[in-house]
């Protein structure tokens, strides 16, 4: 009985060990980073429980939205190296770092939104009409001032490359007719990414 007893004790001490002794191998992350590459756009009717995109051309003002969706290039890949001793499973049970790690170059320092048609008195056509947005992040509506620290965050799957952000209209236009907006991106290094969208009209 006292043999089988220190037998499980000295098992469960190996046992630990071992996993003490792995953890302390986990893998450092495969680093790199990337840069924004284009964008584009979508309609989006918000008059449901979720936003959708628009196929059909017209959307009432009120559950009027544009998706915006942006797109990343990976750059500077780094070989993570490699140890025989961890495996996945034991690097989750450990809490070692992600397998990847993948960070901005270029941050994005500003988003506006331009009506390209007269809007409403205060804004004729080419006006920055920004402030008649919110983004909608996790169930909380957000001004692009409040967004923006949040924009370029760190990925830790190159599966996450693409970026989707919703701006919902909380400012209804003047009259109902075919709308067009244009969408300006600006970043650190001085690019400016810009898309256009298509013909939308807005029913008050």
């Amino acid at each position: 009985m006292k043999i089988t007893k220190v037998f499980l004790i000295l098992l469960a001490w190996l046992t630990i060990e071992g996993l003490i002794s792995c953890c302390r191998n986990c893998q450092e992350p495969k680093r790199s980073s990337y840069t924004y590459k284009g964008c584009s756009a979508l309609h989006l009717d918000n008059s449901g429980k979720e936003p959708i995109e628009d196929t059909s051309g017209s959307v009432s003002a009120k559950a009027y939205g544009i998706r915006l969706l942006l797109t990343k290039a990976l750059i500077a890949h780094q070989q993570r190296p490699v140890s025989f001793l961890m495996t996945p499973a034991y690097a989750f049970s450990c809490g070692c770092p992600p397998e990847e790690e993948i960070t901005a170059r270029d941050s994005i320092t500003q988003i506006r939104i331009f009506s390209l048609q007269d809007f409403d008195a205060q804004h004729g056509a080419g006006s920055d009409i920004s402030e008649y947005f919110r983004i909608l992040e996790d169930s909380y509506f957000l001004s692009i001032a409040e967004y923006l620290p949040k924009a370029s965050t760190t990925l830790f799957s190159s599966l996450d490359l693409e970026q989707q952000v919703d701006f919902l209209l909380i400012q209804l236009p003047a009259e109902s007719k075919l709308y067009r907006f244009r969408i300006d991106i600006s970043l650190t290094n001085g690019q400016v990414l810009s898309y256009t969208t298509s013909d939308i009209l807005l029913r008050s």
